[in-house]
């Protein structure tokens, strides 16, 4: 019960966040997004490394899961950008790194491993399953999000395509984390 509510927490912060920011993209600097989102991500790793400061092996877990997220998006962008799937707008970063902003990998990086650090340590399929459909959802809406206000583009794939992907990705770590790395 108390997993669920951590997911309920993460549902409300993240629904008030994108609401606010779908209503206030059109109106203010977009280079914002990217560092509200960079902030956010090192406050939320911050707080998650602080709760588990004793468990040194779940942070290194957690900074190895970051990297790969970190990794797999450097290369999986690039190859978007590459193979004309989309493109992600740079003007509003500090500065790119390959097809991707900073602020972007640096989110990838510190939200992941945050996120890795806030699973329980035993599996719930029902937890696995509602944190996959939550950070699929929120991963999707981010995207339309941004093709709406110019920050990315999407080519040859579409916000379904999107969904399925996070699916995918936030699966396949469930299953890192749990058969893996246990």
């Amino acid at each position: 019960m108390k997993d669920i509510r951590k997911l309920a927490y993460l549902f409300f912060f993240l629904s008030l966040l994108f609401g606010i920011m779908w209503y206030t993209l059109g109106s203010i600097d977009k280079s914002i997004f990217w560092q509200i989102l960079t902030v956010l991500s090192l406050g939320w790793f911050v707080f998650e490394a602080e709760r588990n400061w004793k468990d040194k092996k779940r942070i290194k877990k957690s900074l190895m899961i970051g990297l790969l997220l970190f990794i797999g998006t450097f290369f999986l962008d690039y190859s978007g950008l590459l193979n004309q799937g989309y493109t992600i707008n740079r003007d509003y970063s500090l500065f790119a790194v390959g097809a991707d902003p900073i602020e972007l990998l640096l989110i990838v990086f510190f939200g992941g491993s945050a996120w890795f650090m806030q699973l329980p340590k035993k599996f719930s399929l029902g937890y696995s399953i509602a944190d996959v459909f939550l950070l699929a959802f929120f991963g999707t809406i981010t995207e339309i999000m941004l093709n709406r206000y110019g920050i990315m583009a999407y080519l040859t794939v579409d916000s379904f395509n999107a969904f399925v992907t996070y699916s995918m990705v936030w699966g396949i770590l469930h299953l890192l984390n749990y058969k893996v790395f246990k």
